[in-house]
Formats: C-alpha cells, structure tokens, sequence
C-alpha cells in the first residue's frame, strides 16, 4: 500500500492527540473515550498495515539485524501486542457491551486496559524517538516529554488511575439504583 509521508505524519500526529487524550477519562468523559478509542485502533491497525511490509521484511532476516533497526522491530511487535490487549480489553470493560458490570473480571480487564495504556504511551515515546529525524524540534521533544511523564506517572502510581475509575462506576450504579428505585 503507497502512502504518501503527508498522509503518515497527519495519521501519526493524530495518533498522538487521541492517545494522550484518552489518557484520563475524566478529560472526555465514558462516551468520548469509547469513541476516541475506536478510532485510535482504527489508525494503529492502518499504521500497522502500511508498516506491515517492512515488519515482514525485518522478521526474515532479524539474525542480521542490528541496532536501531532491531530495537524498533521490538518495540513495534511490542506495539501490535499491547493495541491487541487494549482493544479486547476495551471491549471486556465497555459500557455498551456490559453495562455497569463490577465483578471481579471486569476489575480485572478495567486494571489491565489502564495500566497497559501507560506501557503503551511509553512504548509509542521510544517508538517516535526512533523513527522522528527532527528530534531537534522543541515540539516534538517536549510532546514525548509530556507523554513518557504520563506513562511513568501512571505506572507508578496506579491506584491513581484504578481509583477513579472504580469511584466513577459505583458514582454512576448507586445514580442508576437511585433512578430504579
């Protein structure tokens, strides 16, 4: 598939906003993070399939592979996985799909989905540091500074995110058994 460099910065820079602003929930709200979400995956699986070619390429010959090229390979397999994890994870936890659910699977899957996007967020920072020649751009430089600050925070701190996450749902059931009643 040709793609022109054009189209990949613009598909690549808006990667970069929906990650970064689907990193706090309470920025979008359940709705718009859902929504944002999908189109996120929806562009991975494009940017992974414009890159497949080179993956393939590299996996035949990865024995002969050094350095940067190597190091990339393995973040980018990193990459396939950690969107594979997401998007089950994001459809274990949805809304839509299991409404209010709170048992111990969905605490499970809810854990997995927001700390796995924090590895996520750090593993798209050394992915970018690779692959952008222009490193010399303050932009770019303080966008991935920003953006390994939140995967590292989010890391060491997950009962941050957790926390939240489980007080808006039981916010949100003890509104709906308040309706119900």
């Amino acid at each position: 598939m040709k793609v022109t460099k054009k189209t990949r910065v613009v598909i690549n820079i808006m990667m970069t906003i929906l990650l970064i602003s689907l990193m706090d929930i309470r920025f979008t709200g359940m709705l718009v993070h859902e929504v944002f979400g999908v189109g996120l995956l929806c562009l991975f699986v494009f940017h992974f399939g414009i890159n497949f070619k080179w993956m393939q390429g590299v996996s035949k010959n990865l024995a002969k592979v050094k350095g940067k090229t190597k190091v990339s390979f393995v973040l980018y397999v990193l990459l396939v996985v950690g969107t594979c994890v997401m998007g089950y994870s994001s459809v274990m936890i949805s809304n839509e799909v299991f409404p209010m659910q709170t048992g111990i699977d969905y605490l499970f899957w809810r854990n997995l989905h927001v700390n796995m996007g924090y590895v996520m967020m750090l593993l798209v920072v050394g992915h970018v540091a690779l692959h952008v020649k222009v490193m010399k751009a303050v932009v770019v430089k303080a966008g991935l500074a920003v953006m390994a600050f939140l995967g590292i925070k989010g890391l060491v701190s997950p009962n941050f995110a957790s926390n939240n996450v489980v007080s808006m749902v039981e916010e949100t059931q003890i509104q709906v058994a308040e309706i119900e009643v």
